[in-house]
C-alpha cells in the first residue's frame, strides 16, 4: 500500500465545499440497500456487500472489499470520509454460539471508538445449539459462554440506532426452551443494551410466565421488540427408514 498523500491543492478542497465532499463520499462509501457482511478468511476480516439476507455472496459483490480505496487516497479525504463508512451502511455479522467464533467481537476491538459509535445500523445473527437428549436428561449442546462477550461489546455501541437480532436453535432433535435458565442466560446480558430501534427474532415466543419473571427481566419490562418468525424454527431431521 502506497503512502497516503495531503493534497489541498486539489479541486476537491479548493472548489467544493465540505457540504458537497460528504456527499462525494456518502455517494461512494454508504449503500443503504445491502447489508456490509463482515466475515473472517485467511485470519483477517473481510467486508463484502450483500443484498440482505442473503449469507453468502457472489464473487462480484466480494469485490467491494476495495471500497476502503478512497479513504486509502490521500490523509485529507481520509480525515474528512472515515467515519462515513460506518454511519452510511448497515452491518451484518454472524455470531454462532454453537462453536467458537469471534468474528464480532474481533470486529468490534479492531475499531477505533469514534468508529465503533459511528456504526448506526447492525443486524446479528446467532446460533444456539439445540437441546438435545441424553438418556433422560435433555442439555444444552453449546457454550454460552461464548454470548456474554458479545453482549458486552454491544453495550459499546453507542451510536446504534437500529439493531436486529436473530436468534436461531440450529436443527437436531430439540425442544422449545424451558424454565428460566435458558432465557435468563440469552436475555439478561441485553438488559443494559439500549437502541432506539431494538428488534429479536425468534422462532417461538416467550411464555408469558418468562415474560412476568422479574427476575429475568430486573425488575423491567422487555428492551426490545419480539418478532416470532416460524422460518427460524429449525427443521427436524429426517426419520429413519
Amino acid at each position: 500500500m502506497g503512502k497516503c498523500q495531503q493534497q489541498l491543492q486539489s479541486p476537491l478542497f479548493a472548489r467544493l465545499p465540505a457540504e458537497i465532499r460528504l456527499e462525494i463520499y456518502q455517494a461512494v462509501l454508504g449503500d443503504s440497500d445491502r447489508v456490509t457482511k463482515v466475515f473472517h478468511s485467511d485470519d483477517r476480516l473481510h467486508y463484502a456487500r450483500c443484498p440482505p439476507y442473503r449469507h453468502k455472496h457472489t464473487a462480484e459483490e466480494r469485490q467491494n472489499r476495495r471500497l476502503l480505496s478512497l479513504l486509502q487516497a490521500c490523509k485529507a479525504i481520509h480525515s474528512e470520509a472515515y467515519k462515513m463508512l460506518y454511519t452510511a451502511n448497515p452491518f451484518q455479522l454472524m455470531a454462532p454460539m454453537h462453536r467458537r467464533n469471534t468474528t464480532f467481537v474481533t470486529f468490534i476491538q479492531s475499531l477505533r471508538t469514534d468508529c465503533l459509535i459511528s456504526i448506526r445500523h447492525l443486524e446479528l445473527h446467532c446460533t444456539f445449539a439445540s437441546l438435545r437428549y441424553v438418556g433422560a436428561r435433555s442439555v444444552l449442546a453449546g457454550n454460552m459462554d461464548y454470548w456474554k462477550p458479545v453482549c458486552t461489546q454491544l453495550q459499546k455501541m453507542a451510536g446504534l440506532e437500529t439493531l436486529e437480532l436473530t436468534i436461531k436453535i440450529d436443527s437436531g432433535p430439540w425442544i422449545p426452551p424451558k424454565g428460566s435458565s435458558w432465557f435468563f442466560d440469552v436475555f439478561n446480558p441485553l438488559l443494559p443494551v439500549r437502541v432506539p430501534r431494538f428488534v429479536v427474532r425468534m422462532g417461538f415466543d416467550i411464555p408469558q410466565k418468562e415474560r412476568d419473571n422479574s427476575y429475568l427481566w430486573n425488575g423491567g419490562d422487555l428492551q426490545f421488540e419480539l418478532v416470532v418468525d416460524q422460518a427460524l424454527q429449525p427443521l427436524p431431521e429426517p426419520e429413519e427408514d
